[in-house]
């Protein structure tokens, strides 16, 4: 996902093998759920393909009043 929208949630999380961070989806709670379940993620960044249990993953919201990156 490479375009947010200022004052949107999403959940996002860190490539256990790099340490970049990215958005896997929207979060439509706005930050109140627990995820449960694991993920099977590849890193677009180092191509590590891991797997990513609810506790590694962040809510995260896009800050008001700020651009989207291009």
């Amino acid at each position: 996902m490479s375009i947010f929208t200022p004052g949107e949630w999403y959940i996002f999380v860190t490539c256990d093998n790099c340490k970049t961070k990215h958005s896997l989806f929207h979060d439509l709670t706005r930050g109140q759920s627990r995820y449960k379940g694991t993920y099977v993620w590849t890193c677009p960044e180092c191509s590590h393909k891991g797997n990513y249990d609810s506790e590694k993953l962040e809510h995260y919201q896009f800050p008001s009043g700020t651009h989207p990156p291009e």
